[in-house]
């Protein structure tokens, strides 16, 4: 990092220049790099008028307008990721911020940043950094990278019944399926889906005509057959045939 100076020593130094001293006399005395010391007394005659360019002070500004415009720009960048974390909830719990901070520290913005956006205290960003990780969250980066190594060893077929049953035959983890499922879910494993049931094409299948049409009344024998079934609890099942006269004329057992 190079060495900073006061204003003071640039005066002096500069007045020992256009005093007509030798650059390199100045800059083995100082210490300071020639190239240094010839900007210094160039951007000294710009503020004296003696030659054309940019003055010390519309220097300043021009940097200082950069330097907020690149803030304004940082500033945009972190609300537009924050926004892509915060799924468009309209209220965020406290669990949810804390998860949105973590996030935006990992892709590269400042603590105090990422709490700023999302309303979070630092102090409790630090205290759930600093505490040690409960055996329930160990447990579960434990299944879900096992999980993650079944499905790539199905080669994505298994979906998330047949992990949890590869998780209790090879690797004896009884884990409860709403857990197999949730891990699965955040991390985008799904299995193949089933086949779906065929229906039966009817087209250009013979069909019986309904010749009776629900008109059930007959004016002589030989005209009308109709049948109905009746099941009632007996011995012997039998089935019987009745003319319209309600004659039995034929039994099945």
């Amino acid at each position: 990092m190079p060495r900073m100076y006061s204003s003071s020593v640039r005066r002096q130094i500069v007045a020992r220049l256009r005093s007509g001293e030798p650059v390199a006399a100045v800059a083995a005395e100082t210490g300071i790099c020639q190239a240094t010391l010839f900007r210094w007394k160039r951007q000294a005659l710009i503020d004296a008028g003696v030659i054309e360019g940019t003055p010390s002070v519309e220097a300043d500004e021009l940097a200082a307008t950069h330097k907020r415009i690149a803030q304004l720009e940082a500033e945009l960048a972190l609300t537009r990721d924050a926004c892509a974390l915060f799924d468009e909830q309209a209220v965020v719990p406290p669990k949810r911020r804390r998860a949105i901070a973590e996030g935006l520290i990992a892709r590269g913005y400042s603590a105090r940043s990422a709490c700023r956006i999302t309303g979070l205290a630092r102090s409790l960003l630090q205290y759930h950094r600093r505490r040690p990780v409960p055996d329930r969250e160990v447990r579960r980066l434990i299944v879900a990278d096992t999980i993650t190594e079944i499905h790539q060893r199905s080669r994505g077929t298994y979906g998330r019944r047949r992990v949890r049953a590869a998780l209790l035959a090879d690797y004896d983890m009884n884990v409860n399926l709403k857990l197999v499922n949730s891990i699965m879910s955040e991390q985008g494993l799904y299995g193949l889906p089933r086949p779906g049931r065929r229906k039966p094409n009817l087209i250009g299948v013979d069909t019986s005509v309904d010749l009776v049409n629900r008109r059930f009344t007959a004016t002589g024998p030989n005209e009308l057959w109709c049948t109905d079934i009746e099941r009632r609890e007996a011995l012997f099942n039998r089935t019987e045939v009745r003319d319209h006269r309600r004659r039995a004329i034929a039994v099945a057992r």
